[in-house]
């Protein structure tokens, strides 16, 4: 052997220890998976463990992600999300959750246009409000306070006439100008805990990751690009792929079909009991979910074109999706 072989030969071996790998069974052997438990009401039945490199979440079914959706909110509250899902209302200096009395407030600022200055005052967290007045990290508009009329989609957007939806991490626009949000009616994306996240968690934003069905092993690349409590959660995008094997690209949801004309895509839903749009679990599980750590990869924006070619790079420095979900599928017991 070579000096050069033998050198070549310590870098890869170097590479395979610091991911937690076997050496002596070659780049396809399993990491070690450390099961852990997460703070917050979880979904009964769940796991969680991290290994080296990243986490893998065992969800019994996978809650959707609407947010960034393009067709999300609407002023006539007509969008896939009600509204009052969306902001919460402003009362003595804190935003307060308070359902049946925000249904009443949404009326009244539909019944003056959304005028800023005669509208309830709100806090917005699901679609973009333009204030200098904020509680926390939310905005606080109308009764005057904001700055001017919240803004909408506008001709040559996806959805005129919608608000402008958000998600937690938003990135630099790809034309430079202004900011881009994930739109789960477009983008296979994940939801994790702001515990998973960032510089102390396993994973972080535009790191890649992915969903496995594990009773065919049927498998979806996403990124991680939106927070909530459990890492159960996926966008509409993922949810249409991981449910549709013949599906290559997601099928969003038009004005249209959410005022009633024309059939729904899946998970959308029309409610038999408030009569709005919603959408459903996935519940064809167990699955897998997967979230890299960013040196196996991170996207530099929310382009859907880019996601599988990220994806199959990452998981291939474990040897491809199918060892590492074998090795999940291992850890967790034969009950997959």
């Amino acid at each position: 052997m070579t000096l050069h072989t033998r050198a070549a030969l310590a870098i890869v071996l170097l590479g395979i220890e610091a991911l937690g790998l076997d050496p002596a069974h070659g780049q396809g052997s399993c990491p070690t998976f450390t099961e852990i438990r997460l703070s917050g009401d979880q979904p009964a039945g769940n796991r969680f463990a991290t290994f080296p490199g990243g986490l893998v979440v065992r969800a019994i079914k996978l809650s959707t992600d609407t947010d960034g959706a393009s067709t999300a909110y609407h002023p006539d509250n007509i969008g896939s999300t009600t509204l009052c899902n969306g902001l919460s209302m402003y009362r003595d200096g804190k935003c307060t959750r308070d359902d049946p009395a925000c249904a009443v407030a949404v009326k009244q600022a539909q019944a003056v246009q959304w005028d800023p200055a005669k509208s309830p005052a709100f806090c917005p967290y699901g679609f973009v409000a333009n204030s200098s007045k904020h509680v926390g990290n939310k905005p606080v508009w109308g009764a005057g306070l904001g700055n001017g009329p919240l803004p909408v989609q506008q001709r040559g957007d996806p959805a005129p006439g919608f608000f402008i939806s958000v998600t937690a991490h938003p990135v630099s626009a790809p034309d430079g100008h202004g900011v881009e949000y994930a739109d789960a009616d477009r983008l296979p994306f994940l939801v994790m805990p702001s515990a998973l996240i960032g510089k102390n968690g396993p994973t972080g934003y535009l790191n890649v990751g992915a969903i496995v069905r594990t009773r065919d092993n049927h498998k979806v690349y996403a990124l991680v690009a939106d927070e909530n409590s459990s890492p159960s959660e996926v966008s509409v995008a993922a949810a249409q792929l991981i449910h549709d094997p013949s599906l290559k690209t997601s099928r969003p949801v038009t004005e249209s079909e959410l005022r009633g004309a024309g059939a729904l895509p899946y998970p959308y839903y029309k409610s038999t009991k408030t009569g709005r749009i919603t959408v459903s679990s996935s519940e064809e599980g167990p699955y897998l979910v997967f979230a890299l750590s960013s040196r196996f990869g991170r996207a530099a924006s929310y382009d859907p074109s880019k996601v599988d070619g990220l994806g199959k790079s990452a998981f291939s420095q474990f040897g491809g999706i199918e060892i590492l979900t074998a090795c999940a599928k291992e850890f967790f017991g034969p009950h997959q």
